[in-house]
């Protein structure tokens, strides 16, 4: 960020508290934050993970389920996109 090269932070932020340190972060050097969000619906997501080879235990993927909170420009996004699992509306 200090030198003011792109990158991606490829993580489950699924709160907005796990997103506000790096939010912040971005704010303090003054650069843009795009959010992608990966739409899937829950079965898909538990599907998915049993073809991995590291796989998440089901019930932290229910505790991630539940306490999901969409993100919202006023976080301090530039911008937001979403990309929608087949189905997803």
């Amino acid at each position: 960020l200090q030198n003011r090269i792109s990158f991606i932070h490829d993580a489950t932020n699924v709160t907005k508290r796990s997103r506000k340190r790096l939010l912040d972060l971005c704010k303090k050097y003054d650069v843009e934050v795009i959010g992608v969000v990966m739409l899937t619906h829950f079965e898909n997501c538990i599907k998915n993970n049993r073809n991995r080879d590291r796989k998440v235990p089901e019930e932290v993927i229910h505790s991630m389920a539940q306490k999901c909170e969409y993100p919202l420009g006023s976080e301090g996004f530039s911008g937001l996109y979403k990309i929608k699992d087949r189905g997803v509306e």
